[in-house]
């Protein structure tokens, strides 16, 4: 007896601390609201704004009472971090403040980083700040990035942090600043009262979101996200007409001031930079960035990278003056294989050094044939510093700029040394397969531990999981997929549900219909499983299959919409197996049906919504071959 009163406390405890609490029709909704014209503020008593036209319409629509709690941005922080308050609006996304709060995941707008300056200031470009003032604001996301860009580039300036973008302006004003850092939206709407000027530097695109106490807001953030996404796919929304309303003040209905489109021309061209192998985080126009290119400490970095990456070549490397056939530089590994130090050899012929006595004439020949052009590999042998004669793979190239040749490489691979590379190496293959063996036993581990947590949030899903994940494996072994596929078949049986751990456990529970938002939650689940998945295995097919698990063959599926062969095929054996096990068990809104009922469903749909060879496998396995949910494993 005391032990079931224990095991009633423990589940108690669990619930208490793991299960989320449901929003009830009347339940109030706490928001943090500061001054930010025009996305969040305060006028005659009134909370106005983008986010407040947004989230009025979601609390009309879901039954939500709204209490604005009002204070400056640091203060709604603190707030939200004690949980004092349901929800902050107006919040810019970022991976450290997610370890922080939660975030929605749509976006309500997208924004980014300017550097403002006093007017008269030469100041065109991030080079030009050095040894001035910047002010920013504290904690603000645009401040702290924009430090970290010049540390990167290595520019000195003098921070001030200020409490507001307001007084970043203002320090402008005072003369206690050159420059400021602010957000464009601030920017746009503040600028003309004071004595700033917007420079070309721009930088950080950045999502403006809601944010929600750290793990206590669950179903609130879902339904945010649900009708944020819905109003993004309708133009006639509340969430455009606000845009509309606020933030186009220059352009007709339906068009962007002439800041956002030159700003988006300008991030689009910065980002083709970035992907080309610029500098990603030197958000600039181009000609600042062949200003940069051309500097001398850029042409001193990229000297230094080209010196360090010669001296790391593995092969020993010798350069020659094609005048006079000196040695104009080697690297590190010449001294390694040959026993010359740069100093020893530099200066001095290849012939001299490394050439043994039977080789000159082939020297020779080497060097005629570098004069004309051309390029040779042979192997042949070479002698070290002690005479020790060893035999060498040698590739020779002449090397050009504009027409007229600087140089002639020599490199010497040490073919003895190859030769014991690859002994270690067929050893180090041979260990690497042990090991890929056990790794391979402890990633199927893995996804039996993450199969067995669902349990902890839903007893059903899990005993649904293991026994889906037995039909599976028979109807991939009766179509004849190669083993590899059935494993992974099976595995993607175990988990093809896990992605249930995001969604409220009292709406999987739910004893009566669940309304269309809910449904809507649940319906997440095949990507939520595939973004953990995709992050926890090393083999990304799983999670596609687990993504595609309930699409159908005509399209009809979710969430992508995929259909025929666009379906990998262990997806449609998941889909069928999913289906019959589904109607066969008993789930807190129904009763089991038959067995007899289920196969009539996925023959029905034979062709239609499911593959018509895993029907006939699966019809098969139970009329045929007395294949039973009873025999599956337990674990």
């Amino acid at each position: 007896m005391k032990k079931r009163c224990l095991w009633i406390c423990l589940l108690c405890l669990f619930a208490c601390f793991f299960l989320p609490v449901r929003s009830s029709a009347e339940e109030l909704i706490r928001v943090g609201v500061y001054e930010y014209y025009p996305l969040i503020f305060t006028e005659d008593d009134k909370v106005k704004g983008l986010y407040a036209d947004v989230l009025e319409h979601i609390a009309k629509k879901e039954g939500y009472t709204l209490q604005y709690v009002k204070g400056t941005f640091n203060e709604g922080l603190k707030r939200l971090e004690r949980g004092e308050i349901d929800v902050m609006t107006a919040i810019v996304f970022s991976p450290e403040r997610e370890r922080l709060y939660d975030f929605s995941t749509e976006a309500v707008f997208t924004d980014w980083g300017v550097l403002y300056k006093r007017k008269g200031l030469n100041v065109d470009s991030i080079l030009d700040v050095e040894d001035l003032t910047v002010a920013v604001e504290k904690s603000d996301i645009y401040g702290e990035y924009f430090k970290k860009l010049l540390g990167d580039f290595g520019i000195r300036c003098r921070f001030m942090e200020v409490p507001s973008g307001e007084e970043v302006f203002e320090a402008i004003l005072r003369g206690q600043a050159a420059c400021g850092v602010v957000s464009r939206i601030f920017g746009y709407f503040n600028e003309h009262k004071y004595p700033v000027v917007a420079t070309n530097v721009i930088f950080h695109p950045s999502e403006w979101r809601f944010a929600f106490p750290k793990g206590r807001q669950n179903v609130l953030k879902q339904v945010i996200d649900f009708n944020l996404k819905q109003m993004k796919n309708d133009p006639n929304s509340v969430l455009q007409a606000s845009i509309r309303k606020w933030l186009e003040l220059n352009g007709g209905a339906g068009s962007y001031p002439d800041w956002i489109v030159a700003g988006i021309i300008i991030l689009a061209m910065a980002l083709v930079l970035s992907l080309m192998g610029g500098y990603g985080a030197f958000k600039k126009s181009i000609s600042q960035g062949k200003e940069l290119l051309s500097s001398k400490k850029e042409i001193l970095r990229e000297k230094a990278f080209f010196e360090g990456l010669f001296d790391s070549i593995p092969d020993a490397v010798a350069l020659q003056d094609p005048t006079t056939m000196r040695i104009q530089r080697v690297n590190s590994s010449f001294a390694k294989v040959f026993g010359y130090s740069g100093e020893e050899a530099e200066g001095r012929t290849l012939r001299e050094l490394v050439v043994p006595e039977d080789r000159m004439h082939e020297a020779e020949h080497h060097m005629k044939s570098a004069l004309e052009g051309k390029s040779i590999e042979r192997v042949t042998v070479r002698r070290k510093k002690s005479g020790e004669i060893f035999h060498v793979l040698f590739n020779q190239v002449p090397l050009f700029s504009d027409g007229k040749m600087e140089a002639i490489l020599n490199s010497y691979t040490d073919v003895e040394a190859l030769a014991e590379m690859a002994r270690k190496y067929k050893t180090a293959r041979d260990l690497a397969k042990e090991e890929l063996g056990r790794v391979e036993k402890l990633w199927e581990d893995t996804i039996g531990i993450l199969a067995q947590t669902v349990e902890m949030k839903d007893p059903y899903t899990y005993d649904h999981q293991r026994r889906v994940s037995f039909l599976s494996e028979a109807l991939a072994r009766k179509l004849g997929l190669s083993e590899e596929r059935i494993r992974l078949v099976k595995l993607a049986g175990l988990v093809h549900d896990i992605g249930k751990v995001a969604v409220p456990a009292e709406i999987l529970n739910k004893p009566g219909r669940l309304s269309d938002v809910e449904m809507e939650i649940v319906r997440t689940h095949p990507q939520k499983g595939y973004e953990l998945l995709r992050k926890l295995t090393h083999r990304p097919v799983l999670a596609e299959v687990v993504y595609a698990h309930h699409e159908r063959l005509d399209g009809s599926g979710y969430p992508r919409g995929l259909s025929g062969e666009d379906i990998p095929i262990e997806a449609r054996i998941l889909a069928v197996a999913d289906v019959v096990e589904a109607m066969v068990s008993h789930r807190p809104f129904r009763s089991a049906l038959t067995l007899e009922e289920a196969l009539e469903e996925i023959k029905a749909g034979k062709g239609i919504l499911y593959d018509h060879k895993v029907v006939e496998a699966c019809v098969e396995l139970f009329e045929r071959e007395s294949f039973s949910f009873e025999d599956a494993p337990l674990s």
